[in-house]
């Protein structure tokens, strides 16, 4: 079997509820999944269990050579990995440890104890085996977890890699609102121009003067953080999918969700926001058809701006800023842009059941 085939495999585990407690989690998956990335699961002194570090105990430590950890990993029941990174880095990172690793079979969390700050900062990559596709799950345990490239050291470096691009969007992120105070406050020329643009738009035709555009941008200043950059906003959610039309007693035998998300195919998904439900939605199209990302791409570019893209410079041209935070991986090398408004996702939505071949409100 394909590392595609033992995750598709544990993917079904781990809904039916297979590994009910760690023991399970541990040979159904940990060590499943570690055969399938090539180490000698059988030898002790390469996948170590239980190893004994100042006074407590890794649930398995990965070698190189033989007897040398590389990486510790540490198993949780599913659903109980709440605060369990802090006790990982209390007692498992203090030897000196490149990287580490807790799972409950669901989620991996990926840390270099090295990197600075909080231990989210530390967090390289977060994967969860049901919400990502087998085949960039496959991808990503490989990039951290191959054991022919863990014994070259180049899934460290890859680790090192991807942390450094996260430190940088992060510091990106944190100045992003001063920067925007500043724009605000200088009333600069690049964004009069772009707020124009957007009312001729509008308008049709009608073109503001350059100083009422100034004036408004400088009271957005002192009117305080209105935008999508102030750290306390919140993007607005899709309302609840409304029911589908049944007959009565197959109403009364399947409950309504009511919380907030989306139903496709019959089947409900939970969203946090309308960004997360375009993602969600895109992501499974693109799992259901494997000619859809191409098609979509084509069929919902604006004439600005791309929506789906293997390029990520190409969801926000001439706007890296923008590229860093408003795009996401759906994975199978495509980025998807998400800095929409409502309105428009809906618009996209649609153009997308029209792409794949669904009716948009029914299917």
């Amino acid at each position: 079997m394909t590392l595609r085939e033992h995750i598709e495999d544990v993917r079904t585990g781990l809904r039916e509820g297979r590994f009910p407690n760690e023991s399970a989690i541990s040979q159904g998956v940990v060590l499943r999944l570690l055969a399938a990335l090539g180490w000698p699961t059988f030898d002790t002194r390469v996948v170590w269990p239980e190893f004994a570090t100042e006074g407590n105990r890794a649930d398995f430590a990965l070698c190189h050579p033989a007897g040398k950890p590389l990486l510790f990993v540490e198993v949780k029941q599913t659903g109980k990995g709440d605060g369990a990174d802090e006790q990982l880095f209390r007692y498992l990172l203090r030897g000196g440890i490149p990287m580490a690793v807790m799972t409950d079979g669901r989620e991996w969390h990926f840390y270099l104890p090295g990197g600075q700050g909080s231990y989210q900062d530390r967090r390289i990559y977060l994967l969860d085996l049901l919400d990502r596709p087998a085949d960039e799950s496959a991808a990503r345990l490989t990039r951290y977890l191959a054991y022919d490239d863990a014994r070259t050291q180049r899934t460290i470096e890859a680790a090192w890699s991807d942390y450094r691009d996260a430190s940088t969007a992060r510091e990106v992120e944190r100045h992003l609102p001063e920067a925007w105070a500043e724009l605000l406050d200088e009333a600069a020329p690049a964004l009069v121009a772009l707020l124009a643009e957007k009312v001729v738009e509008r308008l049709g035709g009608f073109t503001p003067a350059p100083e009422r555009v100034a004036t408004f941008l400088r009271a957005q200043r002192k009117a305080g953080p209105t935008s999508a950059l102030a750290t306390n906003s919140r993007p607005k959610t899709l309302a609840p999918s409304p029911p589908q039309a049944a007959p009565p007693q197959a109403a009364a035998s399947k409950p309504v969700p009511t919380e907030t998300g989306f139903t496709l195919l019959g089947t409900f998904h939970p969203t946090k926001s309308a960004a997360d439900a375009f993602r969600q939605i895109i992501r499974l199209l693109m799992e259901r058809d494997t000619g859809f990302a191409s098609a979509y791409s084509v069929a919902s570019k604006r004439s600005k701006r791309t929506v789906l893209s293997t390029s990520r410079s190409e969801l926000f041209p001439g706007r890296p800023d923008m590229q860093g935070k408003y795009s996401t991986d759906v994975g199978h090398g495509w980025w998807l842009g998400v800095h929409w408004s409502i309105n428009s996702i809906e618009r996209l939505l649609q153009k997308a059941c029209e792409v794949a071949g669904l009716v948009y409100g029914t299917d």
